[in-house]
């Protein structure tokens, strides 16, 4: 009876939004040096002052960043991947990040940008961890980029998981 029930659902029940359906497979992975250097653009062009980067395994672009702002100001890290092949960010990373957030000192908050968006349970991890984590997946980082640097964002959104979702 179980199985005919599961039949059922996923034959008549609504359809659900996979990753694999929001990112075009066709399109190429963006260099991760062209990521890197749009990311840096991007947080020069809303005002804060890069500290310390790097381009660490994975892909991985790191960036400690600097608000200058009096009274509201202070240290954010950023962590942005282009990367698609592995799939969605899970919870374990994340939370992993939310760690590294709160045990480096004068750290306001994080941010996770992820070319390949992240799971419902990083999502519910980044919302419940010991640090403030904001997470952008392909589409959202495009849609602010599209503020910012427009011509930038045009650049980008012809790369897997950066089109308009």
């Amino acid at each position: 009876m179980g199985f005919l029930l599961i039949f059922l659902i996923g034959r008549y029940g609504p359809p659900i939004e996979r990753h694999s359906e929001r990112v075009d497979v066709n399109a190429p992975e963006i260099p991760v040096e062209d990521f890197a250097e749009i990311v840096k653009e991007f947080v020069a062009t809303l005002g804060l002052q890069t500290v310390w980067s790097s381009v660490g395994t994975g892909g991985v672009v790191e960036l400690t960043l600097r608000d200058p702002k009096p009274m509201m100001g202070g240290k954010i890290l950023l962590y942005a991947t282009p990367v698609t092949v592995n799939g969605q960010i899970d919870a374990p990373d994340v939370l992993g990040f939310a760690d590294t957030v709160r045990a480096t000192p004068g750290t306001l908050k994080g941010i996770f940008i992820a070319a390949a968006g992240f799971t419902g349970e990083a999502e519910s991890a980044a919302s419940s961890a010991p640090a403030q984590v904001e997470l952008y997946d392909g589409g959202k980082f495009l849609d602010i980029l599209r503020d910012q640097l427009p011509i930038r964002a045009e650049e980008i959104r012809r790369y897997k998981g950066f089109s308009a979702v």
